[in-house]
């Protein structure tokens, strides 16, 4: 499955896990306001303007097991558009995520257990295995503290974000 504009919905399922790559406008918004906890930069409207600013094309990784789920928004990009690699690697062949503009990571409901996130895991490196994504970067929202996939990604802090309460 290559990424295009007209993304629809991709469905893995195994059991009572699933783990969904969701373009379409109407299953993006759905997904999104089923979450308690809202925030701005996994809403479809923002993604939507930067895909429009040459982002990538917007995804929203969503995955549910147990009552529990996860989701968060990656830009995929064509890597053979890079300079590094133009003319050298096919066109619509390797892909990378990228994390929108601004901070990024999951938003989250449920008991996130080591279980549930060895199992997101897997279905995700299958899905991006299948599908040439070569390597996923993102920012996490430190006002948001949602730093919840230790074991599933390898984190690298590069700087500090202050807070300052103006009430």
């Amino acid at each position: 499955v290559i990424v295009k504009n007209g993304l629809s919905d991709v469905k893995h399922l195994n059991g009572s896990e699933k783990l969904k790559v969701i373009g379409s406008k109407n299953a993006w918004k759905k997904v999104v306001t089923s979450f308690q906890m809202q925030d701005i930069y996994c809403s479809y409207e923002y993604n939507k303007a930067l895909q429009n600013h040459g982002d990538g094309v917007p995804v929203l990784i969503y995955f549910e097991m147990n009552n529990a789920k996860i989701a968060y928004v990656m830009f995929q990009r064509d890597i053979a558009k890079e300079n590094c690699f133009q003319g050298k690697i096919e066109k619509n062949h390797y892909f990378d995520w990228t994390s929108p503009y601004g901070y990024g990571g999951p938003v989250w409901e449920g008991n996130i257990t080591d279980q549930f996130l060895y199992k997101f895991k897997g279905e995700l490196m299958k899905y991006c295995k299948k599908n040439n994504i070569i390597t996923q970067f993102f920012r996490y929202n430190p006002l948001l503290k949602n730093n919840i996939l230790k074991g599933v990604t390898e984190d690298k802090k590069i700087k500090e974000t202050v807070e300052i309460k103006t009430i």
